[in-house]
């Protein structure tokens, strides 16, 4: 019997339209309904409403990804790997200092599965940011990179993070 994620590496790539879907049967409240409600309230904004908009259409790309990606991320999260210390990046094992950044109102990751994860890290090396949620980012969990909260209250404190986490690292 060959394994599941052996099995997804048989397609040569999984179309936008299939994540899509899969994305949609996970968390109807988040790729669905909040849609629709972020879109209501960004219509009195211009900003926001244009950044709902392109948000909107970057969902739509229908760039396919790769099915090996599409597996090593299945395998990721199914394996756990980087909360059991056998995550490897360029052939590092991937450790410490841990950033996570949570939005209190997602489902999709909601911050009660965040904090069991940090607490059990094997080191006390982690900062925990708050994402404040805004209008105009279509999909809640693409607001830390896309919401003007995130670029004007959450970036700085990311950079800064980095700043003092990766010596030599220029932002």
């Amino acid at each position: 019997m060959v394994p599941a994620t052996d099995a997804l590496r048989y397609v040569s790539a999984y179309p936008g339209t299939v994540l899509n879907a899969l994305s949609l049967a996970a968390s109807p409240e988040s790729f669905l309904w909040w849609r629709w409600r972020d879109l209501l309230l960004s219509a009195g904004d211009p900003a926001a409403l244009r950044t709902h908009l392109l948000v909107e259409r970057w969902t739509l790309d229908e760039h396919a990804m790769p099915s090996a990606l599409f597996a090593d991320v299945v395998d990721l999260y199914r394996e756990d790997r980087f909360l059991r210390g056998t995550l490897r990046v360029e052939g590092q094992t991937a450790e410490k200092p841990v950033l996570a950044v949570v939005d209190p109102e997602s489902d999709v990751v909601p911050p009660s599965s965040v904090m069991p994860f940090l607490d059990a890290l094997p080191h006390r090396n982690w900062t925990l940011l708050h994402y404040e949620p805004d209008i105009g980012v279509a999909l809640r969990h693409v607001g830390v990179l896309a919401g003007r909260n995130a670029h004007s209250l959450l970036w700085p404190e990311i950079l800064a993070w980095i700043r003092t986490s990766s010596p030599g690292f220029d932002t």
